[in-house]
């Protein structure tokens, strides 16, 4: 093999080099774009988790109360239904005429 047949063939394969260094340079802007995409993805999911973990705090805190609300809901529309049934005995009372 001659020198002239070497160099030409030590083209070739720089050439081919060059353009693999080239792809491999391409690819490797491309992974830094995703890292980074990734690395702004990871951090918006940790704040994500810990805005629900503090609501899944103040559920457990309303969860805890429930039955304390529940306890005055229930008072509260009994009282009601009583102060009805005066204000419909005074009212009856008022229509008919008759005293208790």
């Amino acid at each position: 093999m001659s020198i002239d047949m070497r160099l030409q063939s030590m083209e070739v394969a720089l050439k081919r080099m060059e353009e693999t260094n080239s792809r491999i340079a391409d690819a490797l802007d491309r992974l830094v774009v995703l890292e980074t995409q990734h690395a702004e993805t990871r951090e918006a999911l940790g704040r994500s988790f810990k805005a629900t973990e503090k609501l899944s705090d103040r559920v457990s805190e309303i969860e805890k109360r429930l039955p304390l609300l529940d306890a005055i809901m229930k008072g509260a529309g009994l009282a009601l239904l009583g102060i009805l049934g005066v204000i419909g005995g005074a009212l009856w009372q008022l229509i008919t005429g008759r005293s208790a």
